[in-house]
Order: structure tokens, then C-alpha cells, then sequence
């Protein structure tokens, strides 16, 4: 897809999920290592940019905004749980931020299947080959 297209995915996806509110920014800046896209975001001033890996299949495209623009609607609540983190040891804070991306990762893996009907599907260099032609057995 286009930087074009990508982008009107983002603003469809974005109205369906009652994010209007956010100032949602899309760019071209490959994600980060190991990412297949990527979302940061700032609960202040309500705007958020979304990366996607520029290998990343067509067919993918819309299951990987929606995982990251549900990072965005999770915001206010990571932006709550970091706070109380701050206040506890290294090592509980470790445990807890490690306990936080996992049950937010599944979720969000869970809500983006949901919405658009799109199996996970690994992709790019990095990933063994026998995980790029796998499909999930239900």
C-alpha cells in the first residue's frame, strides 16, 4: 500500500474506534527493531504517530493499525500504570511493566482479529521461513 492508502486506513480505523478526539499521525519512518509497526503516543496533548514496516503485506495492513490504535486506547490507562510503577522497586517494576505489555499485547492481538477478520502473519527478513508460511489451526 501507499503512504496514501495507509494513511485513510488510519482515519477509517480511527473514527470506528471513537478516537476522534486524538490527532492520529502516520510515518514512513521504519519502526523499530523487531517491530512490525509501532505507536507512540502522548496523553497530554492526545496525539499519537503510527509506523508500519515498509515490507509489511497489504493483507496485513489493516490488523496492524488497528493493534496500534488500540495502544492508543489504552493510552490514559498505561499512562496511570506508569505512574504507580514509578513508586516500587526496580524489580517490581520489572515484573510489572513485563506483566502490563503481555496482557496489553494479547488484547490488543485479540481486538485486532476481531475487528478485521485478519490472521497474525509473520513477515520481513528476520523470521524463519517456517513461520511465514504457518497458518493457525482452529
Amino acid at each position: 500500500m501507499t503512504p496514501r492508502q495507509i494513511a485513510k486506513r488510519i482515519a477509517y480505523w480511527q473514527t470506528r474506534l471513537g478516537l476522534g478526539t486524538w490527532d492520529i499521525h502516520y510515518s514512513t519512518e521504519t519502526p523499530g527493531h523487531d517491530e512490525r509497526a509501532s505507536c507512540d503516543f502522548y496523553v497530554v496533548s492526545r496525539s499519537a504517530v503510527i509506523r508500519i514496516a515498509h515490507d509489511a503485506p497489504d493483507h496485513q495492513i489493516d490488523r496492524l493499525i488497528v493493534h496500534e490504535l488500540g495502544h492508543v486506547l489504552m493510552a490514559e490507562m498505561h499512562d496511570l500504570f506508569d505512574r504507580t510503577v514509578g513508586d516500587h522497586q526496580a524489580e517490581a517494576q520489572a515484573f510489572l511493566h513485563g506483566q502490563w505489555e503481555r496482557a496489553q499485547e494479547w488484547t490488543l492481538e485479540r481486538l485486532a482479529y476481531a475487528l478485521t477478520g485478519q490472521e497474525r502473519v509473520e513477515f520481513g527478513d528476520d523470521i524463519e521461513s517456517h513461520w511465514k508460511t504457518a497458518t493457525l489451526v482452529r
